[in-house]
């Protein structure tokens, strides 16, 4: 029996330090980080039943492992409407608590969450004086006991410093990456990861278009509404560049009123259904200050293999189309000079 409790307490430490670890795990940190800890319950609670309430600005964020035909147990998430009674019930939960029996009639406003009724362990994720959430345990077929509280409190308490420092790291990355104006990528993120995309494209023999924008005309812009009002017709130009793009495009801000697109797997035809895109949107946009100065972009574009291999080529290539299209008259895509090479089959419907 010692060595039973020694071998969960040995188990539990092995978990608190995989949580730990669990910074830099992407866009779905969330659902990893919880279903390691929903896992962790079932395995040294012997659980029948486990699931874990997040507080959300959209409602309740639910997860729970449900099982399959096939034996494997996999993460279920819904969210449910903001209840009042639901609400208060995960902000006063304070500590963890072991409630017996007959929870329809216990303070829990569960509903339907726990049926039948059962032995129920709860404790809170408490992050920095902030509830997050309550994670909840329920009994197969054994009754909890003072040393399944400590060991749930420690891993509600564990997983609610993972989600805290996951969304810290996640934010101080996306701060270091991204300009502080516009949202879009910076210079730095912007060079890594062209360099990237045309490893990518020599590796598997895709074409890559990169196209250069510049503002036209906004010193005289500024001088007639004022910076401020110049600055935003920056971030919205950022906006609608990001609407023009797909997911996989990467929109980033390279200069102090230039913006550069880089085009995986694109040829001449996607690039200019893009800038095309672009230069309507710009044109109906009715940017801050007067409505009837418009701004326009000019724009130019490069592609690769055609015009270089490293990143310098193909930047050097499509800003001279872009001041091509400035020289031409403004409010237009430059693409000079350019040849399509690239196979019908390979070009995308942009």
């Amino acid at each position: 029996m010692e060595s039973l409790r020694a071998s969960r307490w040995e188990r539990l430490v092995e978990a608190i330090l995989d949580l730990s670890a669990l910074i830099n795990v992407g866009p779905r940190r969330e659902e990893i980080i919880l279903e390691r800890v929903l896992r962790t319950c079932a395995e040294l609670l012997a659980a029948r039943f486990v699931h874990l309430l997040l507080l959300k600005e959209d409602g309740i964020r639910r997860f729970v492992l449900k099982g399959e035909e096939s034996g494997r147990e996999v993460l279920s998430v819904q969210t449910l409407p903001k209840s009042r009674n639901l609400v208060q019930w995960i902000q006063q939960e304070n500590a963890a608590g072991l409630h017996r029996r007959d929870l329809e009639r216990s303070r829990h406003p569960l509903g339907n969450l726990a049926s039948p009724p059962a032995v129920l362990l709860s404790a809170p994720l408490n992050a920095r004086a902030r509830q997050l959430g309550v994670l909840m345990v329920f009994a197969k077929d054994q009754m909890y006991g003072g040393e399944d509280a400590k060991m749930l409190a420690l891993l509600a308490n564990q997983a609610a410093v993972a989600l805290e420092n996951a969304d810290l790291y996640h934010k101080l990355e996306a701060e270091a990456s991204t300009d502080g104006l516009t949202g879009a990528y910076n210079y730095r993120y912007f060079m890594e990861a062209l360099g990237r995309e045309i490893k990518r494209g020599h590796r598997f023999g895709e074409p890559l278009a990169v196209c250069m924008i510049d503002v036209d005309n906004l010193k005289e812009y500024n001088d007639l509404h004022g910076h401020l009002a110049g600055s935003a017709a920056l971030k919205d130009l950022a906006e609608l560049l990001r609407r023009s793009a797909r997911d996989s495009d990467l929109v980033a801000k390279y200069g102090g009123d230039e913006f550069s697109v880089v085009l995986p797997n694109t040829g001449l035809a996607g690039a200019l259904a893009f800038a095309e895109r672009v230069l309507r949107r710009v044109e109906h946009h009715h940017f801050e200050g007067d409505a009837t100065n418009r701004l326009t972009v000019s724009m130019g574009i490069a592609l690769y293999p055609q015009d270089g291999q490293d990143p310098r080529a193909l930047l050097m290539a499509s800003d001279r189309r872009l001041y091509r299209a400035k020289f031409e008259g403004k409010n237009q895509v430059s693409t000079v000079g350019l040849v399509d090479t690239t196979a019908p089959a390979q070009e995308d419907q942009r």
